[in-house]
């Protein structure tokens, strides 16, 4: 009589895991810095959700020292500090623990963040700068001098048109500054002239109200004068007609149906 076998299975095993090392914890913070969900993070870094967690939740530890207590910024250290972080945008954008790190201190992100309070320092979002040139920057000075005397009637008839680009870009860039450096070079991001995306007009005045606005359809293809033109006037028209229609407003209707021109944009 044969007798059945018993095999004796080996028992679950968790697996193994790779080992978080400083630099992978420092992508990990990086990455979450940047806006990169958890999901995204461990499928990029092929580690577990739990890690990204446990690196997120604690500070790094650096492998050189700096000298004194590790928890003080001497003051030495201090204008080091400083130098460093407005040197350049990208130290302006540098969280505080990548500061620490780029600097080899063993201090933690908290500390930099005190000292750097102490001296008026504080996260901010950076304001864009639109594009300018130099040309245009002193078209619009002489501009606005030109008009210095103008009376609140005189604005009043003036008919207000602007864009505004909408795209799906929705990541904040935060810099650290001090108050009244909003439009420091290293602190500001450019504005880009053409962004893509989809491009909304509109209109106000002073003397009437808030006028009409328009998606730019993708159909009516490239921006020039006489697309602009021949898709926005039209607009115009028809609003101050209605204006005029419903306030019995014919003396300014009229003249601004007359009396429109197109006046150059300094972008």
């Amino acid at each position: 009589m044969t007798l059945p076998i018993k095999m004796k299975l080996p028992p679950p095993c968790t697996p193994v895991r790779k080992q978080l090392t400083r630099d992978l914890r420092l992508q990990v913070r990086t990455l979450h810095d940047v806006g990169f969900q958890y999901a995204r993070i461990a499928s990029s870094l092929d580690i577990s959700q739990g890690q990204i967690r446990y690196a997120l939740n604690h500070r790094l530890t650096s492998q050189n020292k700096l000298s004194g207590p590790s928890s003080m910024i001497n003051d030495d250290a201090g204008k080091i500090l400083i130098d460093f972080v407005c040197a350049s945008r990208l130290h302006r954008r540098m969280p505080y623990f990548r500061v620490a790190y780029e600097l080899n201190w063993n201090v933690s992100e908290r500390v930099v963040q005190h000292y750097l309070e102490l001296h008026g320092f504080r996260r901010h979002e950076a304001r864009r700068k639109p594009y300018i040139s130099e040309h245009n920057r002193l078209a619009r000075l002489a501009w606005a001098y030109e008009h210095l005397s103008w009376t609140r009637e005189q604005w009043n008839r003036i008919l207000w048109t602007d864009e505004t680009w909408v795209t799906n870009r929705h990541g904040k860039i935060w810099v650290t500054r001090r108050a009244g450096e909003e439009y420091d070079d290293t602190c500001v991001t450019d504005k880009e002239a053409k962004p893509h995306g989809w491009l909304f007009w509109g209109c106000f005045s002073g003397g009437l109200s808030l006028g009409p606005g328009l998606f730019w359809e993708k159909s009516w293809g490239s921006i020039n004068q006489a697309s602009y033109v021949e898709h926005t006037v039209p607009q115009i028209v028809a609003w101050i007609r209605y204006i005029y229609s419903v306030k019995d407003r014919e003396c300014f209707a009229n003249y601004y149906v007359t009396k429109l021109e197109i006046i150059p944009s300094y972008n």
